[in-house]
Protein backbone atom coordinates (compact mmCIF):
# COMPACT_ATOMS: atom_id res chain seq x y z
CA UNK A 1 0.00 0.00 0.00
CA UNK A 2 0.97 3.50 -0.41
CA UNK A 3 1.12 6.19 1.80
CA UNK A 4 -2.45 7.34 1.14
CA UNK A 5 -3.35 3.21 1.54
CA UNK A 6 -4.73 3.33 -2.48
CA UNK A 7 -3.64 -0.35 -3.81
CA UNK A 8 -1.68 -1.20 -6.74
CA UNK A 9 0.30 -3.93 -8.06
CA UNK A 10 3.77 -4.46 -6.98
CA UNK A 11 5.60 -5.45 -9.71
CA UNK A 12 9.04 -6.06 -11.59
CA UNK A 13 9.36 -1.92 -11.96
CA UNK A 14 9.68 -1.81 -8.20
CA UNK A 15 13.61 -3.73 -8.11
CA UNK A 16 16.26 -2.57 -10.01
CA UNK A 17 17.64 -5.82 -11.06
CA UNK A 18 17.58 -9.56 -9.97
CA UNK A 19 20.50 -11.61 -9.33
CA UNK A 20 20.35 -13.88 -12.76
CA UNK A 21 20.16 -10.38 -14.54
CA UNK A 22 24.16 -10.31 -13.04
CA UNK A 23 25.34 -13.96 -14.29
CA UNK A 24 25.26 -13.56 -18.42
CA UNK A 25 24.15 -17.22 -18.90
CA UNK A 26 21.43 -18.68 -20.31
CA UNK A 27 18.73 -18.01 -17.90
CA UNK A 28 14.58 -19.25 -17.89
CA UNK A 29 12.58 -17.65 -15.51
CA UNK A 30 9.13 -19.03 -15.26
CA UNK A 31 6.29 -18.29 -12.98
CA UNK A 32 8.10 -16.35 -10.68
CA UNK A 33 6.15 -13.11 -8.72
CA UNK A 34 6.94 -10.13 -9.48
CA UNK A 35 8.47 -10.63 -12.88
CA UNK A 36 5.89 -8.80 -14.61
CA UNK A 37 6.07 -6.47 -16.37
CA UNK A 38 8.56 -9.29 -17.79
CA UNK A 39 12.06 -7.59 -17.88
CA UNK A 40 14.78 -8.55 -20.91
CA UNK A 41 16.86 -11.41 -19.85
CA UNK A 42 19.81 -13.43 -21.48
CA UNK A 43 16.95 -15.64 -22.76
CA UNK A 44 13.84 -16.01 -21.71
CA UNK A 45 11.29 -14.47 -18.90
CA UNK A 46 7.43 -15.51 -18.57
CA UNK A 47 5.62 -13.98 -15.76
CA UNK A 48 3.83 -15.43 -13.50
CA UNK A 49 0.09 -16.17 -14.44
CA UNK A 50 -1.34 -15.29 -10.98
CA UNK A 51 0.61 -11.79 -10.54
CA UNK A 52 0.08 -10.21 -14.19
CA UNK A 53 -2.64 -8.60 -15.07
CA UNK A 54 -3.05 -8.80 -18.93
CA UNK A 55 -0.68 -10.52 -21.96
CA UNK A 56 0.54 -7.10 -22.11
CA UNK A 57 4.64 -7.58 -21.27
CA UNK A 58 3.80 -10.76 -20.05
CA UNK A 59 6.88 -12.36 -21.51
CA UNK A 60 10.06 -12.07 -23.27
CA UNK A 61 11.10 -11.90 -26.09
CA UNK A 62 7.16 -10.90 -26.52
CA UNK A 63 6.88 -13.90 -29.05
CA UNK A 64 6.84 -16.54 -25.68
CA UNK A 65 3.23 -15.13 -25.47
CA UNK A 66 1.94 -17.41 -28.22
CA UNK A 67 3.89 -20.72 -26.41
CA UNK A 68 2.54 -19.47 -23.10
CA UNK A 69 -1.05 -20.06 -24.85
CA UNK A 70 -0.86 -23.01 -26.62
CA UNK A 71 0.23 -24.62 -23.69
CA UNK A 72 -2.45 -22.91 -21.47
CA UNK A 73 -0.38 -20.78 -19.73
CA UNK A 74 -1.91 -16.88 -19.14
CA UNK A 75 -2.78 -14.49 -16.58
CA UNK A 76 -5.89 -15.52 -14.60
CA UNK A 77 -8.67 -12.34 -14.41
CA UNK A 78 -9.09 -13.04 -10.81
CA UNK A 79 -5.63 -12.38 -9.50
CA UNK A 80 -6.89 -12.84 -5.85
CA UNK A 81 -10.70 -14.09 -6.24
CA UNK A 82 -13.04 -14.01 -3.18
CA UNK A 83 -14.00 -17.37 -1.12
CA UNK A 84 -16.65 -18.25 -3.57
CA UNK A 85 -14.45 -18.16 -6.30
CA UNK A 86 -13.04 -21.74 -4.92
CA UNK A 87 -16.40 -22.84 -4.84
CA UNK A 88 -17.48 -21.61 -8.14
CA UNK A 89 -15.68 -24.74 -9.56
CA UNK A 90 -12.19 -22.52 -9.93
CA UNK A 91 -10.27 -24.84 -7.72
CA UNK A 92 -10.42 -27.09 -10.91
CA UNK A 93 -8.82 -23.94 -12.77
CA UNK A 94 -6.20 -23.84 -10.85
CA UNK A 95 -5.03 -27.44 -10.99
CA UNK A 96 -5.29 -26.87 -14.55
CA UNK A 97 -3.53 -24.31 -14.30
CA UNK A 98 -0.44 -25.70 -12.49
CA UNK A 99 -0.70 -29.26 -15.15
CA UNK A 100 -0.57 -26.18 -17.95
CA UNK A 101 2.68 -24.46 -16.26
CA UNK A 102 4.60 -27.79 -15.39
CA UNK A 103 3.89 -28.70 -19.40
CA UNK A 104 5.37 -25.57 -20.72
CA UNK A 105 8.45 -25.82 -17.92
CA UNK A 106 9.20 -29.37 -19.59
CA UNK A 107 8.95 -27.76 -23.14
CA UNK A 108 11.12 -24.81 -22.29
CA UNK A 109 13.84 -26.75 -20.09
CA UNK A 110 14.01 -29.36 -23.36
CA UNK A 111 14.11 -26.67 -25.86
CA UNK A 112 17.49 -25.05 -25.17
CA UNK A 113 20.62 -25.59 -23.01
CA UNK A 114 19.60 -23.93 -19.95
CA UNK A 115 22.86 -22.68 -17.68
CA UNK A 116 19.59 -21.67 -14.87
CA UNK A 117 16.14 -22.58 -15.28
CA UNK A 118 13.73 -21.03 -12.76
CA UNK A 119 9.98 -22.40 -12.60
CA UNK A 120 7.59 -21.47 -9.61
CA UNK A 121 4.40 -22.65 -9.21
CA UNK A 122 2.00 -20.70 -7.51
CA UNK A 123 -1.01 -22.71 -7.80
CA UNK A 124 0.40 -25.50 -4.80
CA UNK A 125 0.54 -21.89 -2.53
CA UNK A 126 -2.81 -20.81 -3.67
CA UNK A 127 -4.26 -24.21 -2.88
CA UNK A 128 -2.39 -24.57 0.32
CA UNK A 129 -4.33 -21.24 1.74
CA UNK A 130 -7.12 -21.87 0.28
CA UNK A 131 -7.35 -24.98 2.41
CA UNK A 132 -5.87 -22.84 5.47
CA UNK A 133 -2.53 -23.42 5.94
CA UNK A 134 -0.54 -20.61 6.56
CA UNK A 135 3.41 -19.78 7.21
CA UNK A 136 4.97 -22.02 9.51
CA UNK A 137 5.00 -19.27 12.33
CA UNK A 138 1.78 -18.01 12.03
CA UNK A 139 0.98 -22.21 12.11
CA UNK A 140 3.19 -22.74 15.16
CA UNK A 141 1.51 -19.64 16.95
CA UNK A 142 -2.28 -21.08 16.11
CA UNK A 143 -1.32 -24.45 16.98
CA UNK A 144 0.03 -23.22 20.47
CA UNK A 145 -3.00 -21.40 21.16
CA UNK A 146 -6.06 -23.74 20.14
CA UNK A 147 -4.23 -26.81 21.03
CA UNK A 148 -5.38 -28.22 24.24
CA UNK A 149 -2.86 -28.61 27.27
CA UNK A 150 -1.71 -32.50 28.09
Amino acid sequence: MLSDETPRLVSSSDWASAFWDHLNVPVLVLGLPLTYPAKPVNETMIGSAHFSPSLKDFTYPENLTHVAQEYGYVPDENVFPDPTWWEAGNSRAVGLGLLAQEELTRHLLYSEAWDLGISYFQQTDMISHFYGMVSSAASEASFQTSSPKH
